[in-house]
């Protein structure tokens, strides 16, 4: 197919049928809104994702004066929401709350003047075999000069028989629904960094199960020498999970393998990987992809472009290497 030529554009110079001062509250950036629905809206450069990339991304474009539009379906923050500490950020050397360094990351928002437009995007496709780049966000249609996509992972899927059976609210991918639980048993599907970081972000005031099912210890020896020592975390392994059931109010978790036993928890949580979230990205868009990068219209960072290479500070800096390519090209360089 005929994919998108290059096309001279400046970034600093936006057209949109977004209002920039629509809706200004207290929170991270300005919240755009659109003036109406069912409309191609113009922008010159959007940002997908207000976690660190993302964000990182937008705020080096407002140093640069130009004014991306930030879409984000959630809180900023990304799944730094999520860690019990960030060990790794530069300028802490003791480590900082993840709670607390997403809500920093969301304040630079603020202080840059972001337009922030809380909506979850559909799709990022081309509306032709020659572009331009469309975005679906709600009930409005973005066409975009640049994208920069930081949309981070999505959970690995997961299932074993009776898992449906257990109450939704029961069942978690990520913690931030459990924050603030106390006197509880909660059991965590998988024994990676991120699922001893969940052990660690619930240890406090309940018992946590983390169920390994290689045995293996894959996580971190920081995060491993963690757990083991705190007294309310207990991992199990290998222990693969066979099957689940609901039994008065609480979950059963039925293991085989080498740890063949029964786990009872109020609460359970599927740890097992993330992979990219590009579920997002269509056809026309995927088919031209590698063109789009190259041609300097399409910029993916962070955790969705990085692999296993998942951490707060690279995705930080892809974003800001992003921003500047973008402003390069816009300037006439080569980016």
């Amino acid at each position: 197919m005929m994919c998108p030529m290059e096309g001279r554009h400046d970034p600093r110079h936006r057209t949109s049928h977004l209002d920039p001062m629509a809706g200004r509250h207290r929170g991270p950036g300005r919240r755009a809104s659109a003036r109406k629905e069912g409309v191609t809206l113009r922008e010159e450069i959007v940002v997908i994702g207000a976690g660190p990339a993302g964000v990182a991304a937008a705020v080096q474009l407002r140093r640069y004066g130009h004014d991306p539009l930030l879409f984000e379906r959630a809180e900023p923050g990304g799944l730094v929401r999520t860690a019990w500490r960030v060990d790794n950020y530069p300028g802490f050397p003791e480590g900082i709350d993840g709670p607390e360094l997403a809500g920093r990351i969301a304040a630079a928002l603020e202080r840059w003047d972001v337009r922030l437009l809380r909506e979850e995007v559909q799709l990022v496709d081309l509306a032709g075999e020659r572009g331009p780049i469309v975005l679906t966000a709600g009930d409005h249609d973005v066409e975009a000069g640049v994208v920069v996509l930081a949309t981070g992972t999505v959970p690995v899927p997961f299932s074993c028989p009776g898992l449906d059976d257990i109450p939704p609210e029961r069942v978690h991918r990520d913690i931030l629904r459990l924050r603030g639980l106390r006197g509880a048993t909660v059991a965590i599907v998988g024994a990676g960094d991120a699922a001893l970081d969940h052990a660690m972000a619930l240890s406090e005031g309940n018992r946590v199960i983390v169920l390994d099912r290689s045995g293996l210890g894959r996580a971190i020896a920081a995060l491993r020498e963690a757990a083991r020592g705190r007294g309310t975390v207990e991992i199990m392994g290998p222990a693969v999970v066979r099957e689940c059931r609901w039994e008065g109010d609480r979950a059963i978790l039925l293991t085989g393998g080498a740890y063949p036993a029964e786990f009872a928890a109020d609460h359970i949580v599927i740890a097992v990987g993330r992979r990219p979230a590009t579920d997002l990205l269509g056809p026309r868009l995927l088919a031209c992809r590698e063109g789009l990068e190259d041609k300097g219209l399409l910029y993916m960072v962070g955790d969705v472009a990085r692999g296993h290479h998942r951490q707060t500070a690279i995705a930080a800096g892809d974003g800001l290497l992003a921003a500047m390519r973008v402003h390069e090209r816009s300037i006439g360089g080569e980016g």
